[in-house]
């Protein structure tokens, strides 16, 4: 398995990707799902990695198929994490997430930020109990946030 940066001639396959796993996401409203499908444009993800190679990190088995991404933004100091996905095919435990989240604290240290957060649904328990198995602590809960939807707020110092 190979964890790295996504390359600009991988945008399309990564953008068909993103969507087949945004609109089987359980969490996100329909409203949500569009949203974040109309964002994720390869003219967007192109500007993004422009500006942040580091912003999207890929898991690709031996075949080059994608098993999983995190998306990522670094903005002041502190790093985002946007998405973290990994295909409904992946086996649960075989630490394919925890090599991206590596992948995503090794290169936030690159960038010399200090911190980490991201959101996770309330009713989301895997990748609760993911982000603490991670090191990530909760802050708070966002009532109506994101798309009138609950968040959970946790951070990991660096």
């Amino acid at each position: 398995m190979l964890i790295r940066t996504l390359e600009v001639q991988e945008i399309q396959s990564f953008i068909d990707f993103f969507r087949h796993i945004i609109q089987n996401f359980p969490y996100l409203t329909t409203e949500a799902k569009e949203s974040e499908i109309h964002l994720f444009t390869g003219k967007y993800i192109r500007e993004k990695l422009k500006k942040d190679p580091f912003s999207f990190i890929i898991a690709l088995d031996e075949k080059n198929t994608l098993l999983g991404f995190c998306i990522n933004t670094f903005e002041y100091g502190i790093v985002f994490i946007d998405h973290i996905f990994l295909s409904e095919m992946v086996p649960k435990g075989k630490g394919i997430g925890t090599q991206l989240m590596e992948k995503c604290i090794a290169f936030a240290s690159i960038r010399n930020a200090h911190k980490i957060w991201a959101s996770i649904h309330p009713n989301n328990t895997i990748s609760q109990f993911f982000f603490k198995k991670n090191g990530f602590n909760t802050v708070c809960i966002l009532k109506k946030h994101w798309y009138k939807i609950d968040f959970i707020m946790v951070e990991k110092f660096l």
